[in-house]
């Protein structure tokens, strides 16, 4: 989990890990975890070290030699994610403060447990077989790259793997792009509409809104509504609405013909797919190499589906939250920090504010099996003193490696973006380096001209974004963050999976 978090993800986190990787694997490789969050951000999630080693192996050996249980996994992985966005959808329309304790709390409990199911029913598979080695990854490469030369292809690799991995669905930020789209050419239909968004910037928008007739205030409105929960994370904040006009009035000024974009997109779609099936014809797979690559496939669009439907679950579950601090008299932050099992306490009257202060200050979260022990403060502190954690090496360097997700060369000033507010800083045609990214830092990805990331792996969130802006992206780059600092200039050769610093 990546940037401001509350307590509520991990006691989740811990149980599904603990329960549900044996839906993909025959054992409980990880049975012990240590996470540390400080300051209301996620600084450290450790296992140990062979186990988390054991597992990743393990789940690769499933993918290969059980392909259709892999199938069957994520299937009901989609549909339990889908239930869960279901689920939670309508709770935006109710009247919370009408709701008794009972009643919220049992909205808060089912939300809960598909919360947990839906992120964990394939958490093996999205998450953690390329989370120790990028071992996945590294797999189909090489099987790729003994197709290419057994074959005399003359594919070039990454190019190669970059197609053959790239789903055929849509994912819910491409169909809100799409439909954004429409909303433009809909606004372009009506003079006025348009030189409402184009004579005035976007401050004045917001605060003539008001002012727009009925049927297109319904329109916009409806648009923000869907789709403002979107960078939401795990504490927020959401999309404005002025969001969405700023983009709307750029698009505007941009003078995009906005049937030829739609079509181009489509086409763009279905030309990648054929290419896919031209590839896999060439390379003379056989049926479980292709499948092998299929699964790839399915992870890839997956791993976005169950995040889109996790953040949209926890945009509803802080409606709940917020509710609840009104009621007990808490901040709505100090509630994110209460487990469930703490909420009916404070709904009866326990005054719970310092435990949950002590916890957005300092606290590490500990659990062997699915018991799990809270520590703050200096308690927390004496405790992480015992283990013994693996620390990367930080070398001297002028190039940093790692794997190629999208190909492609740029060349600009680095800036480091590992939360919302440091979006501020990106300007166009910057190099974005982060730990890792999530929908809340889209903005600064749209404006780089190539995206690095210590996180790796064909499914980690870069991966899957880079690919969709079509921008050059490396992942994996282990020691970004230590080497590289804002204002450097770089070199991104994200073919080779080369970072090089310019002196």
């Amino acid at each position: 989990m990546a940037g401001r978090v509350g307590l509520g993800p991990y006691t989740e986190m811990i149980e599904c890990i603990y329960d549900l990787q044996t839906v993909t694997v025959k054992k409980r490789f990880l049975s012990q975890g240590i996470y540390v969050l400080e300051n209301l951000n996620n600084t450290g999630s450790y296992f140990l070290k062979d186990k988390l080693r054991g597992l990743a192996e393990e789940i690769l050996h499933e993918i290969i030699i059980n392909q259709d249980k892999i199938d069957s996994i994520h299937k009901k992985t989609t549909l339990l994610n889908t239930e869960y966005f279901n689920f939670a959808k309508p709770i935006r329309k109710l009247n919370l403060s009408k709701l008794s304790n009972q009643k919220l709390l049992s909205l808060h409990k089912k939300l809960f447990h598909l919360q947990s199911l839906s992120h964990g029913w394939a958490l093996c598979t999205t998450w953690f077989v390329d989370s120790d080695g990028e071992d996945f990854t590294n797999y189909l490469q090489s099987v790729l790259k003994e197709k290419i030369a057994s074959t005399n292809s003359g594919l070039e690799l990454v190019q190669a793997f970059r197609t053959i991995t790239t789903p055929n669905q849509k994912t819910l930020g491409q169909i809100e792009e799409e439909e954004s789209l429409k909303i433009v050419e809909w606004i372009n239909k009506s003079k006025e509409l348009k030189n409402w968004f184009v004579n005035h910037i976007t401050s004045e928008l917001a605060a003539d809104f008001k002012n727009l007739s009925a049927a297109a205030k319904r329109k916009l409105w409806n648009h923000y509504y869907k789709w403002c929960w979107t960078p939401f994370g795990y504490l927020g904040p959401v999309y404005e609405l002025d969001y969405y006009l700023e983009v709307w009035r750029g698009l505007l000024h941009q003078n995009i013909d906005v049937p030829k974009k739609l079509k181009e997109i489509n086409e763009n779609k279905k030309r990648t797919q054929k290419e896919r099936a031209e590839i896999i014809k060439k390379l003379k797979l056989s049926t479980k190499e292709k499948h092998l690559f299929d699964i790839a496939t399915d992870i890839v669009w997956l791993k976005s589906y169950r995040k889109d439907c996790y953040y949209h679950g926890f945009f509803v579950m802080n409606l709940l939250l917020t509710e609840v601090a009104r009621r007990t008299g808490l901040s709505p932050i100090q509630a994110q920090y209460l487990t469930p099992e703490e909420l009916p306490l404070a709904l009866r009257g326990k005054n719970l504010a310092d435990t949950a202060n002590g916890r957005m200050e300092f606290c590490v979260l500990y659990n062997v099996g699915r018991k799990i022990k809270i520590l703050t403060g200096e308690t927390a502190k004496k405790f992480l003193k015992k283990y013994n954690f693996e620390k990367i090496k930080i070398e001297n360097t002028d190039e940093i490696n790692g794997t190629c997700a999208c190909p492609g060369m740029a060349k600009g000033k680095v800036k480091i973006v590992n939360l919302p507010e440091d979006i501020k800083k990106m300007e166009d045609g910057d190099i974005m380096i982060s730990h890792t990214t999530y929908p809340a830092l889209v903005p600064a990805m749209k404006k780089a001209a190539a995206i690095v990331t210590e996180d790796g792996g064909i499914t980690c969130h870069a991966a899957i974004v880079s690919r969709e802006m079509q921008t050059p992206c490396v992942v994996g780059c282990k020691n970004a963050l230590n080497v590289l600092k804002d204002g450097d200039v770089v070199e991104v050769d994200a073919n080779n999976g080369i970072i090089r610093i310019i002196k």
